[in-house]
């Protein structure tokens, strides 16, 4: 973790940085200048106001007047001075983007030129200078050429850095050359190089930070081991880095478990629901470059939220959530239901299941401190209810605080209210389905014969007492199917079946849908 101090020596350093750069920068622009003035009539040109850089600098007529000695001296000596900012750790901003993005260092200056144009008031006279043209208010490929060491016209190229990245505009009217074209520096670029490092705006509308209450909330060992894993696979990928793909039915373990591996990273984790990607294959396009460009600079890894998605993937099918891990890489947690085939990349599927009962039981015990020590209230929740450690805390934590608020210190009140609101959370998606039955019948409603009745309250004593013969007896570790509790009604209507379970029910609060 960062420091504010730390944090804030950074910024000042990156601006000391970008000050020499930028003098560096209008040093060779001037040289540039006087160079073709020494052989070409100077150009007529009338006179601008005075205006003053953004990184410092006096106000000055936009007039060459430095002798050529003169400013190869000042060259060289800004020169030693920016090659002194490269070995600092941490290194300036445009010295890191140039590391993560793979310019060569004539890309890095001509980026810097054109980023020069959003800091300086004074570069866009100097570039007309230079080119010899009032009307060049702008840098272009042709005066990076003239202006900088080691010129490469592989630049020019869509799969080099400058323009693979979107690092650059090029505005190239019908009949204009593009090596005359005027250029300009992408807005998150300039910021990202001034120190200011957050989401490029053109993705703020399709993902958001995956922000998780961290406070109390700590994995429990089953999914640290899954973390290790995704950590472990990521960190000894050869190539391209795997997709990880979350498999399951519970949203909160998986969020949980990609939160945490990204944080091991020290990467930001943003999250995109699937049904959000656009249709267009150019858009998709543009969206993949620009998040695998954030998943090195920012950098962030991305959670694709496919857990609703309606799409069955196969061969002859291809969503845009396809098309887009086809055309991008970097971080990516893929979440669905089931594992999907064809994704267009390597992939790995890791089932993410809620914490084992031991652990969610643990887990009640810390959220319920002194409420639970006195009680078996925790083991007789994850009887019934089987719950992530976020649901836990959320629960424990909303119920006693209503508690204390009422002033009702009564254990039982607490054990019922807990109850409750497990219930509720955990109450299916039956009532489109089913007739969900109020429940109101007791013992004392149901008139059976002694032996029926008997076994009716067995059957109750079962339900309850089977986190003790699953867990605590052992029995749950040799069996791995049939751990519910199901009983057949026979008789004819109106013998009492429906009431017969309404009572189970009742007394085991639970729901009952019909």
């Amino acid at each position: 973790m960062i420091s504010t101090h730390e944090t804030n020596n950074w910024q000042e350093a990156n601006q000391s940085y970008l000050t020499v750069a930028l003098a560096w920068l209008r040093l060779r622009l001037e040289h540039l200048i006087q160079s073709a003035s020494s052989s070409t009539p100077a150009m007529q040109q009338k006179q601008e106001p005075q205006h003053r850089g953004l990184f410092g600098g006096q106000p000055e007529q936009h007039q060459i007047s430095t002798t050529l000695p003169k400013a190869e001296d000042q060259l060289k000596e800004h020169t030693n001075s920016l090659n002194a900012f490269e070995t600092q750790t941490p290194a300036p901003a445009l010295i890191t983007l140039s590391k993560r993005l793979g310019l060569s260092r004539f890309e890095r200056d001509t980026l810097l030129l054109c980023i020069a144009m959003e800091l300086d008031t004074r570069i866009a006279t100097l570039c007309a200078h230079a080119q010899g043209d009032t009307n060049r208010l702008y840098p272009t490929f042709a005066l990076a050429f003239a202006l900088f060491d080691n010129p490469s016209w592989d630049m020019l190229s869509p799969e080099r850095p400058l323009r693979h990245w979107r690092l650059i505009e090029i505005n190239q009217p019908n009949t204009q050359p593009l090596t005359v074209s005027a250029l300009r520096a992408d807005e998150r670029i300039v910021n990202y190089v001034k120190g200011l490092d957050y989401l490029d705006d053109r993705l703020a509308s399709l993902i958001v930070p995956l922000e998780i209450e961290t406070d109390h909330t700590s994995l429990p060992p089953s999914q640290t081991t899954l973390v290790k894993t995704i950590v472990h696979h990521w960190e000894h990928a050869d190539a391209a880095l795997p997709l990880l793909q979350l498999v399951g039915p519970d949203t909160l373990s998986k969020q949980l478990v990609a939160y945490h591996a990204s944080a091991t990273l020290h990467r930001h984790l943003y999250r995109i629901p699937a049904e959000l990607f656009p249709q267009a294959s150019t858009d998709i396009e543009l969206l993949a470059r620009l998040c695998h460009r954030e998943s090195l600079l920012l950098p962030l890894a991305l959670y694709l939220d496919a857990q609703e998605s309606a799409h069955t993937l196969s061969e002859h099918m291809s969503p845009p959530l396809t098309r887009f891990l086809a055309r991008s890489e970097g971080i990516f947690f893929l979440s669905v239901r089931e594992t999907w085939t064809h994704t267009g990349r390597p992939t790995i599927s890791l089932d993410v299941e809620k914490p084992t009962t031991q652990e969610q039981q643990q887990a009640w015990q810390s959220a319920l401190g002194e409420d639970a020590d006195a009680s078996k209230l925790p083991a007789l929740l994850v009887s019934q209810f089987s719950l992530n450690i976020p649901t836990i805390q959320r629960i424990a934590t909303e119920t006693r605080r209503e508690k204390q608020e009422t002033g009702d210190p009564d254990t039982q009140d607490l054990q019922e209210d807990l109850w409750d609101a497990c219930r509720m959370t955990t109450r299916p998606r039956l009532d489109l389905l089913a007739q969900r039955l109020t429940l109101k019948a007791s013992w004392d409603d149901l008139v059976l014969p002694p032996d029926e009745t008997t076994i009716l309250q067995q059957i109750t004593t079962q339900v309850y007492q089977r986190s003790k013969v699953y867990e605590e007896w052992g029995f749950a570790d040799k069996m791995n199917r049939g751990l519910g509790i199901n009983a057949l009604f026979a008789g004819e209507s109106g013998t009492g079946k429906t009431m017969a379970a309404e009572v189970i029910a009742n007394i085991l609060h639970l729901y009952l849908y019909r």
